[in-house]
């Protein structure tokens, strides 16, 4: 088993810990020695060594993964030293905001290879990669996903939220928007907190729409295709509905979607191929950039 590192162990650096902990080695992790995180390790992982600067994971020449789960801000800087020390890097989405930092990064690399893995966790979800094999993209004529739920405040909506949807419709459609425009932006406990965004393709569009300040918790995706059909996926659930309006269930998820996406991780180290996802990161950050710009 590999030996992995860890930097950031916030609520969801401790579920990576968790899932990373039962499929790799991990023997150490980087955090803010707040009183809480430290209790919850000794109670939990005693034997994982602790460190309040990352840069000591990266001296350790046994340690082969960095796992990077801090705020978005930090996410170049850790990166790129991680790569620069020659490490595998798994790095919670976005990779970074600033184009010339994803160009950079995919670049050392590539360089020093290693692999660069970005967590876009939706994309590994069972659902969806039956999804995959239902659909064509040249068969889509229309996408829209509704997300609601409460929280994430700490963080931008479109660095944080929307990017997962973006990064989804890129996926389905296997190719960058045209254009992406801002529907409706709405400030309730931040500057945006309900949202609505237009992509635009050369024959399709989709529609992304997220509320985070919902008392209902949902995330939905729904794509009609060139027959009528539309393909619907809620949370665990995939279903179909036909012509005649009727609906059936194709596949009701199981897994963990977590452990789906670190093994297709560990995946990619063990067969030394590293997902070159770069034009879609490129075009994130440059997108998102501009939107965030718009609304200010």
């Amino acid at each position: 088993m590999v030996n992995v590192g860890i930097v950031g162990i916030g609520m969801w650096g401790k579920n990576l810990l968790s899932v990373f902990n039962s499929l790799s080695n991990v023997v150490g992790v980087s955090y803010k020695k707040d009183k809480e995180t430290k209790d919850w390790l000794k109670n939990n992982y005693p034997s994982i060594a602790s460190t309040k600067n990352y840069e000591e994971l990266l001296k350790n020449k046994e340690l082969e993964v960095i796992v990077i789960a801090t705020p978005i801000k930090t996410h170049y800087r850790i990166a790129k030293d991680a790569i620069l020390a020659k490490k595998h890097v798994f790095v919670e989405k976005p990779l970074a905001t600033n184009p010339q930092e994803v160009r950079e990064l995919y670049r050392l690399a590539k360089k020093n290879g290693v692999v660069l893995f970005v967590g876009y966790i939706y994309l590994h979800h069972p659902c969806y990669l039956k999804l995959l094999t239902l659909v064509d993209p040249s068969e889509i004529v229309s996408i829209k996903t509704k997300w609601k739920k409460f929280g994430s405040f700490n963080e931008d909506i479109f660095y944080n939220l929307a990017v997962h949807d973006i990064s989804i419709i890129i996926d389905l459609i296997g190719a960058i928007p045209k254009e992406v425009k801002i529907k409706k932006i709405e400030g309730i406990k931040t500057k945006a907190d309900i949202l609505c965004l237009e992509l635009i393709f050369q024959n399709n569009t989709a529609l992304i729409e997220i509320n985070r300040v919902s008392d209902k918790k949902e995330k939905k995706i729904i794509i009609e295709t060139n027959i009528g059909e539309k393909l619907i996926w809620t949370e665990n659930v995939l279903s179909m509905k036909t012509i005649d309006k009727k609906e059936q269930i194709i596949l009701e998820n199981k897994k963990e979607t977590l452990k789906e996406e670190i093994m297709a991780f560990l995946a990619c180290i063990k067969k030394n191929i590293s997902p070159d996802e770069e034009v879609r990161d490129v075009f994130i950050a440059e997108s998102i950039k501009k939107l965030s710009y718009s609304y200010v």
